[in-house]
């Protein structure tokens, strides 16, 4: 957000990707967690409804990918959503056909 600092140490995870977009098939989400943590990573449509979930539990730190298969939704804007400490980060992916 403009104007808001953040405090060093207090992001989520780095080098959060959720693929390229437009996105034709599948889309590869990357991030890489500064400590072991419990993380939640779910894409949802545009009316904010569960698509899939690509991740549940407990992560050790370091560098983690997951592939979401997008072939069976309809084209459109999807969120892909990682959370992890009470605290969330959103990536648009852009379906296309």
């Amino acid at each position: 957000m403009a104007g808001v600092k953040e405090e060093a140490g207090s992001e989520l995870a780095r080098d959060f990707t959720a693929g390229l977009n437009p996105v034709h098939g599948r889309s590869v989400v990357r991030f890489t967690l500064g400590r072991e943590t419990r993380v939640s990573l779910r894409v949802h449509d545009a009316a904010g409804r569960l698509v899939a979930e690509l991740a549940d539990g407990t992560l050790a730190a370091g560098e983690h990918t997951r592939t979401w298969n997008a072939a069976g939704v309809p084209a459109g804007v999807y969120y892909c959503t990682l959370s992890a400490d009470g605290r969330s980060e959103t990536r648009p992916l852009v379906i296309t056909r």
